[in-house]
Formats: C-alpha cells, sequence, structure tokens
C-alpha cells in the first residue's frame, strides 16, 4: 500500500474524481470482498489488506457512486461500502433487483493523513455475477491545492534485487522495468508525503527502501522499511514536476525477504 500527494490545483478547487473499477475475474456472489479504491484491479479478494491504499493528506470522502454490468436478480443485492481503517463508513450504497447502479450523495468520510481505505463488497442472496464493476468518488482535500495518488501491489512483491510499482492503483506485484509501471503527469506541480505500509517486515537483516523516482531519476521522496518495521513515510521531502513528467516508485531490496505486499 503506498500513496503520494500531488500538489496541484485540481479542476474544481478543493475536489478530485476518484476513479476504480474491474472484477474480469468475476465477484463472489456468496462472499464479502474487497477491492482497491484508486484505479483498474483485476478482481476482489475476501483478504481485506491486500486492497488497503492509504492517503497522504487530510480530507473528505464523498459523492460515491457505482455501476455493474449486470442487474443483481429479484430478491438479490450488492452494497458496496467505503472502509477507513477496516471499519465501515457511511459512504455506502446498494444496487438490487433489476437496478445497475447506486449513488450515495449525501454521506461524507472525514480524512486524516495516513488513514487506510478500500471498498467492501457485500452480496445477499446470491445475486448474479456481473462482468464488471466499476465506480467513483470525489476526493475534497483539505488544502486544496493538493491532489492524491493512491497504489497497491496486491501480490506479493519480489524477495530481492530492484523492482518497480505504479503509484497509481493495482500493479500486481512489481515489475522489473521501471517504463512497464511509470504513471504520466498531466501538470506541473510538487509531489510530496510519500506513506508505504507492507503486510509484514522485511525481517532481520533485510530492508526495503522505497523512492520516487521523476523521468527515470532518484528524488529525495524516499522511505525505508528496516528489518522490523511496516510502515514508513517521508513527509518532509518533495519535488517538482511539469506536465509529460513520468513518476514510480522504486523498491530497492537489501537481502531476502519473506512473501509480503505493500
Amino acid at each position: 500500500t503506498f500513496e503520494a500527494a500531488h500538489g496541484a490545483a485540481p479542476a474544481i478547487a478543493g475536489e478530485q474524481l476518484i476513479s476504480g473499477g474491474g472484477a474480469a475475474g468475476g465477484i463472489s456472489s456468496s462472499s464479502v470482498e474487497y477491492g482497491s479504491f484508486m484505479g483498474q484491479y483485476s478482481s476482489p479478494d475476501t483478504t481485506e489488506s491486500k486492497y488497503y491504499q492509504i492517503i497522504s493528506t487530510g480530507g473528505t470522502l464523498k459523492k460515491l457512486r457505482v455501476e455493474l454490468a449486470t442487474a443483481p436478480g429479484t430478491g438479490t443485492s450488492w452494497t458496496f461500502t467505503v472502509m477507513q481503517d477496516t471499519v465501515a463508513t457511511s459512504l455506502a450504497c446498494s444496487i438490487s433487483d433489476t437496478s445497475t447502479s447506486c449513488a450515495d450523495t449525501s454521506n461524507t468520510v472525514s480524512i486524516s493523513a495516513g488513514d487506510k481505505v478500500n471498498l467492501r463488497i457485500t452480496p445477499t442472496n446470491t445475486p448474479a455475477n456481473p462482468s464488471y464493476i466499476r465506480f467513483s468518488s470525489v476526493f475534497a482535500g483539505t488544502d486544496n491545492t493538493e491532489t492524491i495518488l493512491m497504489g497497491n501491489s496486491y501480490d506479493d512483491i519480489s524477495t530481492s534485487g530492484t523492482v518497480y510499482m505504479s503509484l497509481h492503483g493495482e500493479s500486481h506485484g512489481d515489475d522489473s522495468t521501471l517504463t512497464d509501471v511509470e504513471t504520466l503527469i498531466p501538470t506541473s506541480g510538487t509531489v510530496k508525503k510519500l506513506y508505504v505500509e507492507s503486510s509484514a517486515a522485511p525481517g532481520s537483516g533485510n530492508n526495503c527502501t522505497f523512492t520516487v523516482l521523476k523521468n527515470g531519476l532518484a528524488t529525495s521522496l524516499t522511505c525505508e522499511l528496516g528489518a522490523l518495521g511496516a510502515i514508513c513515510y517521508d513527509t518532509s521531502n518533495s519535488f517538482t514536476v511539469e506536465a509529460g513528467d513520468s513518476i514510480v516508485l522504486r523498491n530497492a531490496i537489501t537481502g531476502t525477504i519473506g512473501s509480503m505486499f505493500c
């Protein structure tokens, strides 16, 4: 789970569109599952922590909208709930019977820097399995010049070497080629407030050093997971970007770590 803030004025002062979706691998019609809150993903998972994404700056989440390819069917439903640090929030909506969409434009969620979010998907009475799910919401930053990037590895990351992950959406583990997972920046601004959390510590004698690269070069925005650490952050350093620059998260692994995802 990793996150950075991008300091540039959004299209609507103080508001940023957050969108996501996926489920090419299917959604369970009988079990509660979870999906990431920003970016495309392959399919939801019953392990909530695989889809944690950290929000690196304070603000408010609101205006949840969800759409399915297929209606649940008579007497059945899907309920979609925004989770905050594993706790269900009031920002939620349900799709039932012959409907294919829902929205919650009334409730909001107050966010502090470092909070983890994802989307919980709850079936009732074995609804029909849709071929996709897509959703959106709005993040209104306390500082209205800040927008956010959220990513996660979902799959286990490599156990050694130097690898790369996208700062936006799901990375399916990591990649040995940085250009495969770079994010293109559409506007000038400042990238800051890096947060990284893993499912386990690297272990004795090992560490993971995470650094944001700009156009393939290391910046000062970096943090390290030590032998016993599972979370790190850098809220002091920052770097500027221009439209057309690309950024990516590099993980330089010292030693050989055990099974873990970020």
